[in-house]
């Protein structure tokens, strides 16, 4: 049992890392599908869920949002939990980041029976420090996937009145010289009324160098995510890390990242694989330990 007292620095360790910022390095650093055609996401042929405008049902999900989330408290951070962020927003005085929006909105979709994802956007360092969460919805009308920015309060259209997707906003935003030259090349409709055009400039040119598709949609189905939810709805800080980064190791988010000239070059892999399979390891080992602990107290009662 002596080799035991040698994981002491390792748990040490263990929590340096669950109680710093480290614990940002999330899911996106480890499951990231990496594509150069664009073309491949944004020609999905989805078949109408619905016979109601998708435009009309979004910017009312949209609204419903907004009101509730009138005269409360932004709270950086709440959880990834769909169900408790639709009661912490409906019920309490807080309100969460552009994430917790973009993950309610997603949750009020596709109970309202429209097919929506989330988009990340995040600098140029890939660990998410740093961007903006937003959705796409997919348009039946228009036959393609708009872009819809809950915690602004927008929707972009081209110049011809046609809703943008996120990839073009992007595009537009990260090509533009200065916020002029921008909103010449897009018109933007803001539902919130509270936002600047440079605030909106900002927000799409600095924070937009990487893209990622959110393919999950957030809910509790694997034991991983449900546990990772159960700590994080705790509602300490600490919980709320931890919770975290149990997520990023066993309840993935699947992201593709779409790659062009705009792209930084990141190798996720190499943030994150190591840490995980050592992390994993080194679960091993305790829970190998404790049994033996266990069995040795429970052969001693006998």
């Amino acid at each position: 049992m002596k080799f035991l007292t040698y994981l002491y620095p390792l748990i040490i360790i263990y929590f340096l890392f669950i109680f710093s910022n480290h614990h940002k390095m999330r899911s996106a650093l480890n499951y990231v599908k990496t594509i150069n055609n664009p073309d491949i996401v944004y020609t999905n042929q989805l078949k109408p869920a619905s016979i109601n405008n998708s435009i009309e049902k979004s910017i009312t999900i949209l609204y419903y949002i907004l009101q509730m989330k009138q005269n409360k408290k932004v709270k950086t951070w709440l959880t990834e939990d769909p169900l408790k962020i639709y009661e912490i927003y409906r019920f309490s005085d807080i309100v969460g980041s552009c994430y917790n929006d973009a993950i309610l909105f997603n949750f009020l979709a596709k109970m309202n029976e429209l097919n929506s994802r989330l988009i990340e956007f995040a600098s140029s360092d890939g660990l998410g420090g740093k961007g903006h969460t937003i959705n796409e919805f997919y348009s039946y009308e228009y036959n393609k996937w708009v872009l819809i920015d809950v915690n602004l309060g927008i929707m972009f259209f081209d110049l011809n009145k046609i809703p943008l997707s996120a990839y073009e906003v992007r595009r537009i935003a990260l090509s533009s010289k200065n916020v002029e030259d921008f909103l010449n090349k897009v018109v933007i409709i803001s539902f919130n009324g509270k936002i600047s055009k440079k605030t909106i400039y900002n927000e799409y040119r600095n924070n937009a160098i990487e893209m990622l598709v959110i393919e999950d949609d957030l809910m509790a189905k694997s034991y991983g995510r449900k546990i990772a939810y159960f700590i994080e709805n705790l509602n300490c800080e600490y919980c709320v890390k931890f919770g975290r980064f149990l997520r990023s190791l066993f309840s993935p988010l699947n992201r593709i990242r779409i790659k062009d000239e705009f792209s930084p070059n990141i190798q996720y892999e190499i943030y994150f694989y190591p840490f995980q399979i050592l992390f994993a390891i080194f679960i091993s080992i305790n829970i190998f330990f404790l049994s033996i602990i266990l069995k040795e107290k429970i052969f001693n009662k006998l």
